[in-house]
């Protein structure tokens, strides 16, 4: 196949960048990568929002202060499963192999 021509300001003709079609499906595969990785990450903190306004809602949250040493335990928790989102992030973990053992 021939090359192909991407032109990301088609009025200005003489800035065509000419790319083979190799070049070209490389590229996509890195573009899915990169979208795939946002939306692996996406996952982990949906869940862990998920997990953690089902015992302490956003209003629960904004209620009792973190500051009080009364809430302590109860932020120990929250901070625990953002903590194991965190690690799954970092470490490339897929959502279902998330071992969210503070449940």
């Amino acid at each position: 196949m021939g090359n192909l021509y991407v032109d990301p300001i088609i009025e200005n003709h003489k800035n065509l960048l000419e790319i083979t079609e190799k070049e070209f499906n490389d590229l996509v595969t890195v573009l899915n990568a990169v979208t795939n990785e946002k939306d692996r990450v996406l996952s982990i903190k949906t869940k862990a929002g998920e997990i953690i306004a089902s015992r302490y809602t956003i209003i629960w949250q904004l209620n009792h202060p973190r500051t009080d040493e009364t809430y302590k335990a109860e932020y120990e928790w929250i901070d625990k499963i953002r903590e194991i989102s965190n690690k799954a992030e970092l470490e490339g973990t897929a959502l279902e192999d998330i071992s969210w053992n503070l449940i």
